[in-house]
């Protein structure tokens, strides 16, 4: 029992050392790397400025180690931001990384985030200067007279020469710009030195050759700080990018914005396999008759795939021409102008032989009376409207004329166009897509343009649509001398007046009998006059113009109440820059 107290002091001891052995481990390590430093005695840069565009860059780095080091890296800037907010990417292929005598150097290459890193190992980094030499060529570097403020004489290279993000001083840093022998005049330049934003110009500036500048650095450079050259040319030397080019490319950085054409593109292929009638093997023949059992409102909502108000006109009047109710007019005198008050009179109740929306639309007409005016429709039939809609849009979904009901199809696609505006934009600000933002409208835009043309017809309702086109060129197209050789009776006009009025085609029909008639139905009484079919037909088309109006009005509501930053050109801006470090 003695030998457990003499245990437990030997496990508490072998701790205790074990820490101490790692705060002196620990020491040793902190006290290494507070020897270990370093910093750049030099970064002289040369860029080659090709025809085509493209630039050469070559980065000449000399560091001074003190303590032991593995390597170094250097990233370089490669993805920017429109005054659009969109992104501008350069194009970065690695050349090849050496050391000052030529040799290769192992290394990796990758793009990290808006940045492009060379990670470079260099043998014997320890207590010495040595040189890493890293060549790049780079795409889209270059900026032209639309995309530079301030430089429109000049195509130019802005390029921040050493980057501002480095953690180390820069004793010394040049660069030389060579730009192609057929380059006109001097070229322009100016040499910046300082933090981003600075507009330190203590620069020194050589031109070597006519199609060459030097620019030094005119002090050292400390960490954040970086040397920023713009150098302006005439237009002419260097291959500008088509407008396709540019597309492309904006394409290429910016993806989102292709989504609208895509979009379209799957719209239009879903459009092509549910939104098209089938084909039938059959064309359009003129009709001397409706369709067998059509009614004007079934007719007009066939032709065009919609319930319009004209259509519930034109049932109005059928049921007139059908014994159901009578129409009167007359003339109110007023004080600088007559009108004319229209009163609509039941003859008989609804009954089994109407459809239901043809009773909806009889019960609306007289819900509080035998014989209503126009003024008693307003604020009370607009309830029943929608009602009736889809009695009508069921009625010929139920005989298989359309697929789907027209009016549910599109509000289907209606709403997902809506849908699409919001998700874009939520995928924009969670993913830091500007794009997406800028694409969200056109994209809700490409789905919502085939909203209106997805209801689509069956084989039968198609057959019909034919039938009724081919009644529609016998009311609107027919010539008068044709017409009379066809021997309709007098009863004709009226009776296919509604059908008229609900395929649009009611002046032509009217044309077609005048002088041949010469009373109007028994169905209207009006001002007395002589009857002319035309004139009729129009004062058929101002009332139920005016009746739509009635059938539509609601109360009124109760809560109501009475290109790039350019100019002179600053330290760390345009293209290029990033930073470094050692490892």
């Amino acid at each position: 029992m003695l030998d457990r107290p003499y245990r437990h002091g030997q496990v508490t001891a072998i701790f205790l050392l074990a820490f101490l052995a790692l705060v002196a481990c620990a020491q040793e390590s902190i006290a290494q790397e507070a020897s270990r430093r370093y910093w750049l005695e030099s970064f002289d840069a040369s860029i080659q400025v090709h025809e085509d565009g493209a630039i050469e860059v070559t980065e000449r780095l000399t560091f001074r180690f003190d303590g032991g080091f593995n390597g170094i890296y250097r990233d370089i800037a490669v993805e920017f931001e429109t005054p659009w907010g969109l992104d501008y990417d350069l194009r970065l292929s690695p050349l090849s990384v050496t050391d000052g005598h030529g040799a290769a150097l192992r290394n990796e290459t990758r793009r990290r985030g808006v940045e492009f890193r060379f990670k470079v190992w260099i043998p014997d980094a320890r207590d010495a200067s040595r040189t890493v030499v890293l060549r790049y060529s780079v795409r889209r570097a270059l900026r032209f007279p639309e995309a530079a403020e301030g430089f429109d004489a000049h195509d130019q290279l802005y390029w921040n020469v050493t980057g501002d993000r480095w953690t180390v001083p820069i004793l010394s840093a040049s660069v030389r710009v060579v730009l192609p022998e057929a380059v006109a005049g001097e070229p322009w330049v100016r040499g910046l030195v300082g933090p981003y934003g600075s507009g330190d110009d203590r620069v020194r500036i050589e031109r070597p050759a006519h199609n060459e500048v030097l620019v030094r650095a005119g002090r050292k450079l400390e960490p954040g700080e970086g040397l920023t050259i713009v150098v302006g040319w005439t237009p002419g030397t260097v291959r500008r990018p088509t407008l396709a080019e540019r597309a492309s490319e904006l394409l290429a950085d910016n993806w989102p914005l292709a989504t609208p054409v895509a979009v379209f593109l799957l719209m239009l292929a879903v459009f092509w396999r549910r939104g098209r009638d089938p084909s039938l093997d059959r064309s359009i023949m003129v009709r001397y008759e409706p369709p067998e059992g059509m009614l004007p409102a079934e007719v007009g909502t066939l032709i065009d795939e919609k319930v319009d108000l004209r259509d519930i006109v034109a049932t109005v009047i059928d049921l007139a021409v059908r014994g159901y109710l009578r129409i009167e007019e007359s003339v109110r005198e007023g004080w600088l102008f007559d009108s004319t008050a229209t009163t609509f009179v039941r003859l008989k109740q609804a009954d089994s032989s109407l459809r239901p929306y043809e009773s909806k639309i009889l019960e609306g007409l007289f819900e509080r009376a035998d014989e209503v005016t126009m003024e008693d429709l307003e604020t009370r039939f607009y309830k029943r409207i929608s009602e009736i809609k889809s009695e009508l849009y069921d009625r010929l979904t139920e005989q298989r004329l359309f697929r789907a009901r027209p009016d549910r199809v599109r509000i289907f696609w209606f709403v997902v166009a809506a849908l699409v505006l919001p998700i874009w934009i939520t995928l924009g600000l969670a993913l830091g897509q500007p794009a997406f933002l800028i694409a969200a409208p056109f994209t809700s835009l490409a789905v919502g343009v085939f909203a209106a043309f997805m209801p689509a017809r069956t084989a039968v309702g198609r057959a019909r649509f034919l039938d009724v086109k081919g009644f529609e060129e016998f009311l609107g197209r027919t010539e008068a001398e044709r017409f009379k050789t066809l021997d309709l009776p007098a009863t004709t006009f009226e009776e296919y007046l509604p059908y008229a009025m609900a395929l649009g085609v009611a002046d032509q029909w009217a044309k077609l009998f005048s002088g041949l008639l010469h009373q109007p139905p028994s169905w209207y009484a009006g001002p007395t006059g002589q009857f002319h079919s035309g004139l009729f037909t129009h004062r058929m088309g101002a009332m139920g113009a005016a009746l739509g109006t009635a059938m539509t009005t609601a109360p009124r509501s109760s809560c109501g109440s009475s290109g790039f930053s350019g100019g002179g050109g600053f330290s760390g801006g345009g293209f290029g820059g990033g930073g470094g470090g050692a490892f």
